[in-house]
């Protein structure tokens, strides 16, 4: 029931926005930014509407960069921003999350990790 709520408002939320993370990072110093942007769109799904919006960039923690950003809302109105990091490095490559009370932001990261290498034989 939780999974079908969350499906359904990830589908709203997403016919609404859409989430970019960039791909600029690399290896060599120094290290750029690589924020994950949120984008109002038309009914379309594909025409912007307004200016991008970053909601979260990396840190030291998460390697290089962040990427693959997924927002839902639950039930009680909180939007979890899911993200990989150390894309990489696949011996340390993880899932992390933040949240926030409004889709744009401010976005609070969770320091614990949510999947990482080697968790479920993954």
């Amino acid at each position: 029931m939780i999974h079908q709520a969350l499906s359904t408002l990830m589908a709203i939320t997403m016919s609404l926005i859409r989430l970019t993370a960039t791909r600029s990072g690399t290896s060599i110093p120094p290290l750029v930014s690589t924020p994950i942007m949120l984008q109002e769109v038309e009914s379309d799904g594909a025409t912007p509407i307004g200016n991008l919006i970053q909601v979260l960039d990396r840190d030291a923690s998460d390697g290089l960069l962040v990427e693959a950003p997924d927002i839902i809302r639950t039930a009680e109105g909180i939007y979890i921003l899911f993200h990989s990091s150390h894309c990489l490095n696949p011996l340390l490559y993880d899932v992390r999350y933040a949240t926030a009370t409004n889709v744009m932001g401010p976005y609070m990261k969770n320091p614990a990790l949510l999947l990482a290498t080697g968790d479920y034989r993954l």
